[in-house]
């Protein structure tokens, strides 16, 4: 048997959600902010997880397992007793030998150094602080900055530079308290609109009290129940190469420690529980931007337009936008398990102080409007040998339905399956739902999910799933009912206990109106995109870790000309071993045709931050970041970036615009942890 435990310490290979963040980038085709899942990774890799005591509960929460897994874990330990060596692992149906690999640095099955639900004398001295200071510059001059611009929407009122500042105490799982604080890029600091400094303030304050009380939650939260059809603020991800991890781990409320400004709520939550019934309530007060107008002096409410959620307030017409609304939550989510049966019933009630109106535009007929809104849903689970069944059915106001329903099963110990249903009105609203979807709502779509994995060996695995999708009336850019498919295949080489090899397929149908022609309804045509990828992670002596990857991408709508991309990327980093430095260089080259054939590849980037860079036209990319720990209370980083274009003489555009044909980017952070 390999030693696993010997594995790890001796590479890193714990970048497993990596692919999950570079699908949502290409599927969503904005920036998102990840330092919500990467503050999770961070958590568990100081604060690893006992796999010997943890309930199914806290084994969901973290994120680290799938549902089988969890199922197989706890079998194995019901019929042999305790973990006595994490090698063990190898012998559990699902836990193949590269995700053993990745996990464990975030688990572990020793005693713990203190009991993570401490008395509230020892607060203070088993406690952990942690201060964080970040800056953010784009080097290179953007029109947005300059005094000459044309354009005065384009101008923005503050400097260039991005702060960011985080303090964070825990104790253990039984307390956290946080300040963060952000101004993004262009935002104005103690002057004009943000006298106050910075741009965005968020606070939490997030006890675990004890045995009936499990949860007070004061400041910043997220509500995460169910399948997301109801109530789930935060990231919640779809599709991936990770096939059957489709099902969603609801965890209730948690504190909220992100910089978006937007996924969130905001006031005072709770949980109680008794015997095997929990119960959570919340009530949300926040501000939110909004594009709203005054239609009639004589009425007593604004409409809305918009409601945006990027957070920037650069210029005066974002400035104006900035906090306009008033958005009130209240919510409650109860749950009853017995057994392998798990029932829950979510409501939540929202309220905007103007109202939202629908769009002019054909597709937008069936959009959310009103001043308030209101679901209900119902979610189960339901664990039967090696089946897992699960799903929400959850109704609006105006008895609009959504429903998705799933299987996870383990056919025998090398083959799992999964299974979704999902259909949702083209009415449906809710502001909280975020379910496994193909579309950007969970609105006016139908589908059918189906993901096998193989583990043909102890080195091998394969897994492959298929989507079909149907949007039953129309979308953005699409003039008629449409729909589509998408298939992926991924094959996991893992020969030894330092390499991991992976090659995969991606294939993507939908269809789309014909962008050769505007008439007033057009027809559809297939966009098809076909992206093939081979990546390899490997190990060579102590102190260095190598990333390679190709990837080739082919992209057609109707009958207009193939077009092509492909992006070449190699990456180096080096941590010598009993040494305070480390240090990560990134190459990489991409041609691509146009925009519609850009390739995203994730980035290494501070501990809480993450980088998702999209390449497309033609040029290279490189990046360095060094880390180093000046001693046990302080830690600094660094990192440069600088992407040139062979065939630009701008980039970007808007305020954004730099006219040359590089762009240049410089990141420091220091931490402080006490």
């Amino acid at each position: 048997m390999i030693s696993v435990k010997n594995a790890m310490a001796q590479t890193n290979l714990n970048n497993q959600n990596a692919e999950r963040i570079e699908t949502v980038a290409e599927e969503n085709d904005k920036v998102e902010d990840f330092s919500e899942l990467e503050e999770q990774l961070i958590y568990y890799k100081e604060n690893p997880l006992d796999i010997n005591t943890a309930t199914s509960e806290e084994l969901r929460l973290s994120g680290i397992f799938n549902e089988l897994q969890i199922q197989a874990l706890q079998i194995h330990i019901a019929r042999f007793g305790k973990l006595i060596r994490l090698e063990e692992l190898q012998s559990i149906d699902g836990f193949e030998f590269s995700f053993i690999v990745k996990i464990l640095s975030s688990i572990r099955i020793s005693n713990p150094l203190y009991d993570q639900r401490l008395n509230p004398n020892e607060l203070l001295t088993q406690g952990k602080s942690q201060l964080t200071f970040s800056f953010h510059r784009i080097v290179d001059q953007q029109s947005g900055y300059s005094t000459n611009t044309s354009s005065s929407s384009s101008l923005y009122l503050g400097d260039p530079n991005q702060y960011k500042f985080k303090y964070r105490f825990l104790a253990g799982r039984y307390l956290s308290a946080g300040i963060t604080a952000e101004k993004d890029a262009g935002e104005q600091f103690f002057e004009g609109a943000q006298k106050k400094g910075f741009d965005f303030y968020s606070f939490h304050l997030f006890i675990r009290p004890g045995k009936i009380v499990k949860v007070v939650a004061i400041g910043d939260y997220q509500v995460q129940c169910g399948q997301g059809l109801v109530a789930w603020s935060g990231l919640a991800f779809g599709k991936s190469s990770d096939v059957i991890n489709i099902k969603k781990q609801g965890s209730g409320l948690k504190p909220y420690t992100s910089f978006n400004e937007f996924s969130y709520l905001r006031g005072v939550a709770f949980t109680i529980e008794k015997n095997n019934i929990s119960f959570d309530s919340w009530i949300s007060i926040r501000k939110l931007d909004a594009n709203i107008s005054n239609v009639d002096s004589l009425i007593d409410y604004n409409e809305i337009s918009s409601i945006g959620s990027s957070g920037l307030h650069r210029n005066k017409y974002e400035i104006a936008d900035q906090n306009s609304i008033t958005q009130k939550v209240l919510g409650s989510h109860l749950q009853w398990r017995k057994n392998s049966i798990k029932l829950e019933l979510t409501n939540e009630y929202a309220k905007h102080s103007s109202v939202l109106v629908k769009g002019n535009e054909p597709y937008q007929v069936f959009n959310n409007s009103g001043l308030h809104n209101s679901n209900t849903g119902i979610a189960y689970t339901w664990q039967f040998k090696n089946f897992n069944f699960f799903g929400e059915t959850a109704m609006d106001q105006s008895g609009n339905f959504a429903t998705i329903n799933g299987l996870l099963a383990s056919l025998d110990s090398k083959v799992s399956l999964s299974l979704a249903q999902r259909s949702y009105d083209k009415s449906y609203s809710s502001i909280n739902a975020n379910p496994f979807r193909e579309g950007t709502k969970a609105q006016n779509e139908k589908g059918f999910y189906t993901g096998l994995q193989f583990l043909p060996s102890r080195v091998f695995k394969v897994g492959f799933y298929y989507d079909s999708f149907k949007f039953p009336w129309l979308r953005y850019q699409a003039d008629a009912p449409t729909n589509g498919y998408d298939w992926l295949c991924q094959a996991t080489y893992t020969p030894v206990r330092n390499t991991e090899l992976y090659f995969r397929i991606k294939v993507q149908n939908k269809l789309a109106d014909n962008s050769l022609h505007s008439f007033i309804i057009d027809h559809q045509v297939e966009n098809i995109k076909t992206s093939i990828r081979f990546n390899a992670r490997y190990k060579i002596g102590t102190s260095f870790v190598f990333l390679s990857r190709v990837e080739w991408l082919q992209f057609q709508s109707g009958n207009l000309n193939i077009e092509h991309g492909i992006l070449f990327l190699q990456e180096v980093q080096y941590k010598p071993m009993g040494k305070p430095i480390s240090l990560i260089l990134s190459y990489q080259m991409f041609n691509t045709d146009n925009y519609d054939t850009r390739i995203y590849a994730y980035e290494q980037d501070f501990p809480g931050s993450s980088s998702i860079p999209a390449s497309y036209y033609i040029g290279s990319r490189v990046y360095a970041m060094v880390r180093y720990h000046l001693n046990r209370n302080i830690d600094a980083w660094i990192r440069y970036g600088k992407t040139f274009y062979d065939n630009r003489t701008n980039i970007g555009s808007g305020g954004d615009e730099i006219q040359g044909n590089h762009k240049s980017d410089i990141k420091i952070q220091l931490r402080y942890s006490f």
